[in-house]
């Protein structure tokens, strides 16, 4: 087995083929906002396509493509205001990221267990 990093002490019970990752695992400011650039550019292309879309559509179809081209314009308004201050939106990104943490490991530790009796009667 070939470990990542230097071994530490943490041992898993009944654990096979186990992955250690140690340090801060996350992504950088500029990274992020790469991210936010990169997403708000495809949703730019989808949004060409829907207008394209748009002029060959019939009335019933333009009725549709223009709510997909609101729903569109407003999500590229939101990564505008994020790329307006990337900092801001990098900070509540790691917010929402430990929210997110907390929320999975409140799950999985608050969830009743089956007995084993339990088990073994089904």
């Amino acid at each position: 087995m070939t470990v990542l990093g230097p071994k530490t002490g943490n041992k898993i019970e009944s654990g096979d083929g186990n992955i250690q990752a140690g340090g801060n695992v996350g992504i950088e400011p500029a990274r992020h906002e790469r991210m936010l650039q990169e997403a708000r550019d495809e949703l730019r292309v989808d949004l060409e396509a829907k207008f394209a879309e748009a002029k060959r559509a019939d009335t019933a179809e333009r009725e549709v493509l223009d709510l997909k081209i609101e729903v569109l314009q407003g999500k590229i308004a939101e990564y505008e205001k994020r790329l307006a201050n990337p900092e801001v939106a990098f900070r509540e990104f790691q917010r929402t990221n430990q929210d997110l943490k907390l929320r999975a490991f409140n799950l999985m530790h608050t969830r009743p267990r089956k007995s084993s009796s339990s088990i073994l009667a089904v």
